[in-house]
């Protein structure tokens, strides 16, 4: 993307309507609550919401730390028509440089046996992904499981106000406590899977939580990820919560039953609370 051209232009301008931080000067700067006010920058959407997902940026200006970027998907794309075109065009986040850096950091990785610029996933490509991040979670997980001892515990509660799961034996007594992000649900009754993004009942920070495995899988064209509801077996439910532990970085991984739905969830953030 040139700077000077209509493409261009029509980037920056569909970003103020997509935008994460606050539009402090609609040339140059924008307000970020978090980072405060930096320069504007601009990424595709699934950049934005995304992790994974590959990282490519334009060289237009070799002096930009943050030049305009996009993912894998949205590279292919350019690859096959050679310009941005109306077809081909992203969806545009804008961003402060503190934010973007994250989201650099967040994508620029693509997790193993994947390999970058991939946005066609196999059977087989999918099952060896798999297998590897259940792998890998699979470490985390004894490791939280070792140093907390949370599955020791008689008892568990979750607290749906501030998203958490305790541990104890007695009420009152010493707790193990855990932030929770909520991956779906598997239903007994019906033998499928429904994505905590696509579900009503819960909170829209409770379902943009889990956002960022769609977007790995829209860019990836992995339907277990990107398809909020499908048939599935108890199995398959334990391997996307896996997989999404091993995208998102969680510690561990607890599946809650109630009634006939299984909630599975990730678990970060360990401590112990101890009785007043």
């Amino acid at each position: 993307m040139n700077a000077p051209d209509e493409r261009s232009r029509r980037w920056r301008r569909a970003a103020f309507a997509l935008h994460a931080c606050e539009v402090s000067d609609p040339e140059h700067m924008v307000r970020c609550g978090e980072h405060g006010e930096t320069p504007a920058t601009f990424v595709c959407r699934h950049l934005q919401l995304g992790v994974g997902c590959g990282f490519h940026c334009s060289g237009e200006n070799p002096d930009d730390a943050w030049p305009d970027a996009w993912c894998d998907g949205c590279d292919a794309a350019l690859g096959r028509d050679g310009v941005w075109s109306e077809s081909n065009e992203p969806e545009i986040g804008l961003l402060c440089t503190g934010c973007y850096e994250r989201v650099r950091a967040r994508n620029a990785v693509v997790p193993e046996p994947l390999v970058p610029g991939q946005v066609t996933v196999t059977e087989a490509d999918y099952s060896s992904l798999m297998q590897d991040a259940c792998e890998r979670a699979a470490v985390r997980q004894e490791k939280a499981k070792k140093k907390w001892r949370f599955t020791e515990r008689r008892r568990w509660h979750f607290d749906d106000v501030d998203r958490t799961l305790r541990f104890f034996d007695e009420p009152g007594g010493e707790t193990i406590v855990a932030d929770v992000t909520i991956t779906g649900s598997f239903s007994t009754r019906t033998n499928t899977w429904m994505w905590a993004w696509g579900n009503d009942q819960y909170t829209t920070e409770q379902r943009f939580a889990v956002q960022a495995v769609r977007t790995f899988g829209e860019v990836r064209g992995i339907p277990k990820l990107a398809d909020v509801h499908w048939p599935a077996e108890e199995v398959d439910a334990w391997e996307v919560t896996q997989l999404a532990a091993d995208l998102l970085g969680a510690e561990a991984i607890y599946r809650a039953p109630m009634e006939h739905m299984l909630v599975f969830m990730l678990l970060d953030n360990f401590r112990t609370v101890h009785p007043s």
